[in-house]
């Protein structure tokens, strides 16, 4: 559902806040809203309810995020080398996927799983401030990227 709505208001808000805000604030909601699911506590109803809101929202923000990471890497990579470097980021991530899993399971194993949680969640509010920094370091080259794909976008579907 999260991710239903995201992927109907991505392309909005990338054409109000610009494609650089709105790939910022679409990893900040994921990574806040997960930051719910380890400090859930009380009945049933409130700890479903709960990781329902939470998400949704992650698959909100992910998918917004994402959506704006394909235009980035689109903007940033020449025609002929975009097959090879979008393979090379879907095998970077999904190959980090096994990696993730087996730490997961030992943190978990070793400290509780509750404290793997949260420093999961540490690590997604550690990667969005690195996000942050690196994208007001870099901002007006990627922007700049950002403006001259949305405008070689925009003469196609003209």
């Amino acid at each position: 559902v999260g991710g239903l709505g995201g992927s109907l208001v991505a392309r909005r808000m990338g054409a109000r806040l610009g494609n650089l805000k709105a790939l910022t604030i679409g990893i900040t909601i994921s990574g806040v809203a997960l930051i719910l699911v380890p400090s859930i506590t009380g009945t049933h109803v409130l700890v479903i309810g709960v990781l329902i809101t939470a998400f949704t929202v992650h698959g909100f923000g992910i998918t917004v995020f994402n959506i704006h990471s394909v235009t980035f890497r689109q903007s940033l990579v020449q025609d002929d080398m975009l097959g090879r470097v979008n393979a090379s980021y879907r095998t970077m991530t999904y190959g980090a996927i096994p990696l993730g899993a087996f730490c997961s399971g030992w943190a978990a194993s070793e400290f509780g799983l509750r404290e793997a949680l949260f420093a999961a969640t540490a690590g997604l509010v550690v990667g969005c401030v690195l996000f942050m920094v690196a994208s007001a370091h870099n901002g007006e080259r990627w922007r700049a990227s950002f403006d001259q794909h949305d405008r070689a976008s925009s003469q196609v579907v003209s």
